[in-house]
C-alpha cells in the first residue's frame, strides 16, 4: 500500500476555509512557498507536516492522504 497526500483535496479544504495560500502557512508553521509546492505535488509532506496542516485545516490528517495499492510485478 502506497501513502500520499492528496495535493487536491489540500487545496478543496483550504479554499472551503476561506484561507489563501500564505494564510495556510502562517497557521501552520510553515512557508508560502512550501505549501505551493504541495498543492503543486512538487514536494512531499512529512507526517508532521500533515499533522500541523491538518490542525490549521481543523480537518482530519486522515482527510490529506490518499491511499493506492502497491503495483503488482
Amino acid at each position: 500500500m502506497l501513502v500520499k497526500m492528496d495535493s487536491g483535496e489540500l487545496r478543496r479544504l483550504r479554499r472551503a476555509k476561506g484561507l489563501t495560500q500564505e494564510q495556510l502557512a502562517e497557521k501552520a508553521g510553515l512557508s508560502d512557498r512550501y505549501v505551493r509546492s504541495l498543492e503543486k505535488r512538487a514536494v512531499r509532506a512529512s507526517i508532521e507536516v500533515l499533522y500541523n496542516l491538518s490542525a490549521a485545516l481543523e480537518a482530519p490528517m486522515e482527510s490529506l492522504v490518499a491511499v493506492y495499492p502497491e503495483p503488482e510485478e
